[in-house]
């Protein structure tokens, strides 16, 4: 899988899932309303503001929102 905002997506999904966070509570942290944090991944494309925010919310550095799934899933083994 190389299509970054699809990683971005699922790894935004995964973060906020374990951090028991709905989207709506994901959406006040980072100041954006629930629809756009839902259309993440799909027709939304991120800025570099907005990624960082995310980022912070689920305190995470943003550079951990762009690697592959596989490296999250080998750290929560």
């Amino acid at each position: 899988m190389n299509d970054y905002a699809t990683i971005v997506a699922m790894r935004i999904k995964l973060l906020r899932v374990r951090r028991r966070l709905s989207q709506q509570q994901l959406a006040e942290k980072v100041n954006l309303s629930q629809s756009y944090t839902g259309r993440i991944g799909g027709a939304s494309n991120l800025t570099l503001g907005v990624l960082c925010a995310l980022a912070s919310a689920l305190s995470v550095a943003p550079a951990r929102l762009l690697e592959p799934l596989e490296v999250l899933d080998s750290e929560a083994a």
